[in-house]
Order: structure tokens, then C-alpha cells, then sequence
């Protein structure tokens, strides 16, 4: 099959994907992924008890760690965060559950730390209704 064939099938694809998005089932895709940023968040912060062992969390999973870096002030994309924190992997958001090495765990608790998110580590919990999703 030639080069050109397939992109003629490709730019049939993407005209059938776009005319079948409506509002409606974007909005359910959003609402699906705010429901689903709300448990991470939710479980991510009191994994670190609040923002009080961010090491902790991030040995116990991986995923974690994207929440923190995401949450820093200003959210940093992954090869910012690896250029500022050298001991950080890349694939340590790979990981999910107690497989993140300790240095990888240490230098987003040293993030945390550095970035002084004050109101957090000072005692601020949220309310239960807004860690769990409706």
C-alpha cells in the first residue's frame, strides 16, 4: 500500500472523528477527567498526609509524583522538573505502587520544599467534599 493511500485514509479517519464529537460527549469527557484529577489529587495528598512526607507518598506510588510537580508553583513539565531535581526520573510517574527509588522520592519532597507551599504544609486540609469526586 503507497504513502499516499494511507494518507488518504488517515484524513478519512479525522473527518469521521470530528463530525462524531458533539458538546454533550465532550462535556461528559471533561467531567470524566475532573472526576478522575480529583481522586489523584485526593489521593496523592493525604498519601503525603498533606503535604507533610511528599517522600513518602512518592515510595508508595509513583503516580504521585506527577501530582506534586503539577502542583508546584509554576507547574513544571518533566524535563524542567528533571534539569532542576537530577536525581528525579522520568519514570518514576511510571510507577505504579512502591516501586520509586528513594533519590527519586527525595527530590520531589526537595521540590515541595524549595517551591514553600506555605498554606499547605502549615496545617490547610481540605474539606472531604472536595477530595472525593461526586
Amino acid at each position: 500500500m503507497s504513502r499516499e493511500y494511507h494518507k488518504k485514509q488517515a484524513a478519512i479517519a479525522r473527518e469521521i472523528y470530528i463530525e462524531s464529537r458533539t458538546p454533550d460527549a465532550d462535556a461528559e469527557d471533561w467531567r470524566e477527567t475532573l472526576r478522575e484529577v480529583r481522586r489523584s489529587v485526593g489521593a496523592a495528598l493525604r498519601a503525603s498526609d498533606y503535604l507533610r512526607d511528599v517522600s513518602a507518598a512518592v515510595r508508595a506510588n509513583g503516580k504521585h509524583a506527577r501530582i506534586f510537580r503539577h502542583i508546584v508553583a509554576p507547574p513544571m513539565s518533566q524535563d524542567q522538573f528533571a534539569l532542576c531535581y537530577p536525581d528525579w526520573k522520568k519514570s518514576t510517574e511510571k510507577q505504579d505502587g512502591p516501586k520509586t527509588k528513594p533519590e527519586s522520592a527525595m527530590a520531589v519532597a526537595q521540590a515541595m520544599r524549595e517551591r514553600r507551599l506555605k498554606h499547605l504544609r502549615r496545617g490547610y486540609r481540605p474539606a472531604e467534599n472536595q477530595l472525593v469526586a461526586s
